[in-house]
């Protein structure tokens, strides 16, 4: 979720005061994983480089919600994406080369204003220029 605040919000941890995106720097081990993340639809699967982190005052390793009127936690292990940078450049071309595939499996293909609409979309996008940021 974006947002425009001053810092983020506090529901993992209290580590930073701006919405700079900084990588964690006290690891409690050398050794990375890798995990796989897959969405619902499309059949994509965007890799992520984790490790295990030494846990600082005002990390949060554990979720708790409500269910049917009982209170329910988990606990978290300490494992934080390695390099934000690289995470996003990755997401980003996991993106770009899974989006039609992920649309495609959303469109009934019996809506041909809808089908017709992203066919030009995606058609154009492959010939828009686009300025990257820096």
């Amino acid at each position: 979720m974006y947002s425009k605040e001053d810092h983020p919000h506090f529901y993992w941890t209290r580590r930073w005061t701006s919405m700079k995106v900084e990588d964690i720097t006290d690891w409690e081990s050398p050794e990375t994983k890798t995990i796989e993340i897959t969405p619902d639809k499309g059949g994509s699967i965007f890799r992520l480089k984790v490790r295990e982190f030494i846990p600082v005052e005002g990390d949060t390793l554990y979720r708790k919600w409500v269910s049917k009127g009982v209170k329910k936690t988990y606990d978290c292990p300490p494992y934080a994406i390695e390099d934000m940078r690289q995470a996003g450049i990755d997401l980003q071309r996991t993106i770009d080369e899974n989006v039609a595939s992920i649309v495609e499996s959303e469109i009934d293909d019996t809506d041909t204003l809808f089908w017709n609409t992203y066919s030009m979309a995606f058609r154009y996008s492959h010939f828009a220029e686009v300025s990257q940021p820096n």
